[in-house]
């Protein structure tokens, strides 16, 4: 090959190069005046539509604002609704473990049932408490009993007898009914 015929395709290499470069080049322009072009011609239309969408807002909001007396009328039976729900929930639980904890009363070896004091049998628990809701009654156990002085188990007698008084045992079960029914006041859970 001659050195002519090399320079010319060299030439003509970069030529096709620089060539798509134009062209790439001018496509670009082209797509960029026509979407520019068509964004000045579809600007009222996009001012219109904007107008649109804010005219169906103002609308909606007056609407609503002339619905303010059953918006608090739904509002109030869901809260009605809500605390209902809750009182139902508070006493279901309630009743679940004043169930639960008298079937578990009931199997401690304790000698006389009918007793209004009630002496656990057992050697190896150390409590006293007074536990019915209608009829409460005391119980304490013998390993309690002896280990305390007299004084001690006085004083503890006396704890329990004060509980089965004031029907302590009562207002324990609807004090865990209110607190579980007003769940969503954060104090009610101390």
């Amino acid at each position: 090959m001659s050195r002519s015929q090399a320079v010319k395709r060299v030439v003509s290499k970069k030529i096709t190069r620089s060539g798509g470069v134009l062209l790439a080049a001018i496509a670009v322009a082209a797509l960029f005046a026509g979407v520019a072009g068509w964004a000045f011609e579809a600007t009222p239309v996009f001012i219109g539509l904007i107008n649109s969408i804010v005219d169906l807002c103002h609308g909606i909001l007056t609407r609503c604002l002339g619905y303010i007396g059953l918006a608090r009328l739904v509002l109030l039976w869901a809260g009605g609704l809500i605390l209902l729900t809750g009182i139902l929930f508070a006493a279901v639980r309630a009743v679940y473990t004043l169930i639960r904890s008298t079937l578990a009363i009931k199997r401690l070896p304790v000698k006389d049932k009918k007793a209004r004091l009630l002496i656990i049998e057992d050697r190896s628990i150390f409590t006293a408490f007074t536990h019915g809701i209608i009829r409460p009654r005391v119980y304490i156990s013998r390993g309690l009993m002896e280990s305390l002085g007299k004084g001690e188990l006085r004083a503890v007698l006396h704890h329990e007898l004060a509980h089965k008084k004031n029907r302590d045992p009562l207002r324990f079960f609807l004090l865990a009914i209110l607190k579980d029914a007003l769940f969503f006041i954060p104090l009610g859970a101390y």
